[in-house]
């Protein structure tokens, strides 16, 4: 049975394609399924499985959904894999289309709570924050080593999503819970993250005060039960106190406190006219990896420091390039020159994106002289002025361009 649609690409047929597969996991305890692409560019997606209608039938069928090479849903095909079929079943297929088409046009949606979890390396969260949209909190608010900027740390961010059942609802939240990390790395100068589910070893103390090394999975497992609802303000931690400005560098010593204009900034990224959202989740995006990878390798974190900006300046064209927006935006004032500017932009940038260099000196010999070398403190003083200077020119853009107006 073939049940034709039509429907063109865009978020009405995603919104369709959710309902069907929500139906199909109501219905069914689970299916085998395929997917892939036509040599004309067309594709086919498919799922076989048992699935039980209201009436009690239970046939095994697979359902096809069939998409034309530019995109537009086609069809919708179903057909019994069994020998003799219950009677009525391709009706009741029939039944659960339509349905699903109705729930389209008519957007029926449920809310659920959803938590993601993500983790950092830096001091502890000051504490439990409410910004637009969803809560921000550490998973552990006793944290026994808050200002340490060598330690783990993983913070929740809860939200209420709408969505037509509990896998779209993860998945919603997922992707935004994502995009908000990608904020919160830029904003905080932090980089959020999950953890590959890995096996690595550590160093523990044994009871005689021996250390022995002993091969762990990376996971952190919360001993409280996840809530099912929002949380009350203040309900299962202190609120945090915010700070008056953005951190231009690694917060290190103190607690992290949220500065003042962040629920601007947020609100402002979301409602902005186009393309200065984009512009800033861009940037996000790439100053995220720059705090997670830099970690490890310092000319990462400079050179996706310089292309964060640079994200900007392809999303934004009222600038004319890297030079001119870090001119605008960090006081550098006039057209001349600037060799600072050249040398990020040439000598870091351009030269560990196409030539696979590393200006910071990661694979440089690594010295442990009495009299301190001069291309390691170079070096360390590049990074530092390179990495302030950037982010104090986007955190600029972000309080001028993206900021939502102050609140009456």
């Amino acid at each position: 049975m073939e049940i034709p649609l039509n429907l063109p690409s865009g978020d009405r047929q995603q919104e369709f394609i959710d309902q069907v597969n929500a139906a199909l996991r109501r219905i069914s305890s689970g299916s085998s399924g395929s997917g892939g692409f036509g040599a004309d560019g067309s594709f086919e997606a498919s799922a076989t499985g048992v699935y039980r209608f209201e009436s009690g039938m239970e046939p095994q069928l697979t359902w096809t959904l069939r998409k034309a090479p530019e995109g537009t849903l086609s069809t919708v095909g179903v057909v019994a894999v069994q020998p003799n079929p219950p009677t009525g079943w391709d009706q009741a297929a029939q039944r659960l289309v339509t349905a699903a088409l109705a729930a389209t046009v008519a957007g029926t949606r449920k809310r659920f709570f959803q938590r993601i979890s993500f983790a950092y390396v830096g001091p502890a969260l000051d504490g439990e924050y409410w910004l637009p949209g969803f809560r921000l909190a550490p998973a552990i608010p006793d944290d026994a080593e808050p200002a340490s900027p060598l330690v783990e740390r993983w913070v929740d961010v809860d939200m209420n999503v709408d969505a037509i059942d509990a896998q779209h609802a993860s998945a919603i939240a997922g992707e935004r819970g994502r995009r908000i990390a990608a904020r919160l790395s830029l904003l905080l100068d932090l980089g959020f993250e999950r953890p590959p589910l890995e096996f690595r070893w550590v160093m523990v103390r044994q009871d005689d005060d021996r250390f022995e090394s002993i091969r762990c999975q990376i996971m952190f497992r919360r001993a409280d039960q996840q809530p099912s609802a929002m949380p009350d303000k203040g309900a299962l931690g202190p609120l945090g106190r915010f700070r008056g400005d953005f951190p231009r560098y690694m917060t290190v010593g103190n607690r992290v406190q949220l500065p003042q204009d962040v629920r601007r900034v947020l609100r402002g990224a979301d409602t902005k006219p186009h393309p200065i959202g984009d512009a800033f989740d861009s940037c996000a995006r790439l100053y995220q990896v720059a705090r997670v990878g830099g970690r490890q390798f310092p000319s990462v974190l400079l050179a996706y420091t310089i292309a964060a900006a640079e994200a900007i300046t392809n999303a934004d064209r009222s600038y004319g390039g890297f030079a001119d927006f870090m001119r605008q935006h960090s006081g550098a004032g006039d057209a001349k020159p600037d060799p600072f500017l050249e040398y990020l932009y040439r000598e870091v940038r351009s030269a560990h994106f196409h030539a696979g260099k590393f200006p910071l000196g990661e694979f440089a010999p690594f010295r442990t002289d009495p009299l301190m070398d001069s291309n390691w403190v170079e070096t360390s003083q590049l990074r530092l002025a390179g990495v302030m200077t950037v982010r104090a020119a986007i955190l600029d853009w972000c309080l001028k361009k993206v900021a939502a107006d102050p609140e009456p």
